[in-house]
């Protein structure tokens, strides 16, 4: 049988709404740097599930931009890939004018596949999005 790591727990809580939200206030900067080392050291699986509880926090997940950029420039995993740019989409402005920078990017694909990836989920935050969109179809 598998034990589930402390950080691994914390995820899952975060995931399922759990954490209680007088608690989350003081728990997210724990929160966040404990997803960043599961970004960094993790298994793909881990990195997804760990993106994902960061796309949830929203804006109190942007000290994990960083290293979600990283991730989404430099992994073979496109689950990762994907899952890490839409993470950096929920975190707010600052994380769709990355993703921006991503479109605009002609000569990393898989930067601006994943960056494609999050423009159906982003609704109204998309918009900025949208011209360089319109331009990579023309291509």
């Amino acid at each position: 049988m598998r034990t589930l790591g402390r950080s691994s727990v914390l995820v899952l809580f975060l995931l399922l709404g759990c954490v209680p939200a007088v608690s989350q206030a003081s728990a997210k900067p724990k929160i966040v740097g404990s997803l960043i080392k599961q970004l960094q050291n993790g298994k793909d699986a881990q990195r997804v599930e760990a993106a994902m509880a960061i796309g949830k926090l929203g804006s109190s997940g942007s000290k994990a931009l960083p290293t979600l950029l990283l991730l989404v420039e430099e992994t073979g995993s496109a689950a990762v890939r994907q899952e890490s740019a839409l993470a950096i989409a929920n975190i707010g402005k600052r994380g769709v004018s990355l993703l921006k920078r991503a479109l605009d990017d002609r000569k990393n694909t898989p930067r601006i596949i994943a960056a494609l990836y999050t423009v159906p989920h982003l609704g109204d935050r998309a918009v900025p999005l949208l011209p360089l969109v319109h331009k990579l179809w023309l291509i």
